[in-house]
């Protein structure tokens, strides 16, 4: 008597009968297909396509988008210059909500008690810039989007945030890149970042 999985040979039997069945709808499909119409289409997609490329420039260098940890950067929000009072250390340059003014929201962060880099990261709108906000963010609402803050190109904390359906919060968790180890001194961004 041989030992055989059946469990295996019952999955091979059903994914066989499967991929028997998508290629008998596929080859279907072909012969029905209206296919003057259908290359018709295809040739005016096309056309378009080609029609619609960039036109060329000796004056205009293309840059490749920044990248950040290997993901490009989406969208970058600016925020104001630290102050001398708001602290030299990693420790402290967030013990106060920081201000976007440009896009009417503020970040809170605030370390998980017991950790040293966990962090709760809150983005809430400023009084009276509640259309502001919802324009800044107004495209990733309802979503969750992986975000950084950086200090001239020092990456300071990492972090998911989701934003609610109308854009006017968002709130999320994620860590300090950089704990005690860098002098924050420049102006803060808040960069959107696109997942590969």
């Amino acid at each position: 008597m041989r030992n055989s999985d059946i469990t295996k040979n019952i999955q091979l039997l059903y994914t066989e009968e499967v991929m028997n069945k998508l290629s008998l709808e596929v080859t279907k499909e072909l012969a029905s297909a209206d296919k003057p119409a259908l290359l018709g289409e295809l040739s005016q997609l096309i056309n378009k396509a080609q029609n619609a490329g960039l036109s060329k420039s000796d004056n205009v260098t293309a840059f490749k988008p920044r990248s950040i940890l290997g993901n490009p950067v989406l969208n970058s929000f600016e925020s104001v210059e630290l102050l001398a009072a708001a602290g030299k250390s990693l420790n402290s340059w967030f013990s106060s909500p920081i201000a976007f003014i440009e896009f009417g929201f503020t970040m809170d962060i605030r370390k998980i008690l017991g950790s040293e880099t966990d962090i709760e990261l809150y983005l809430s709108v400023i009084s009276g810039k509640s259309d502001l906000m919802r324009s800044s963010l107004s495209e990733y609402a309802g979503k969750s989007v992986k975000i950084q803050v950086t200090d001239i190109d020092v990456v300071l904390l990492e972090a998911e945030l989701y934003v609610d359906e109308q854009s006017k919060s968002a709130e999320g968790s994620g860590i300090l890149t950089s704990a005690n180890e860098v002098s924050v001194n420049g102006k803060l961004k808040l960069e959107i970042l696109v997942n590969k």
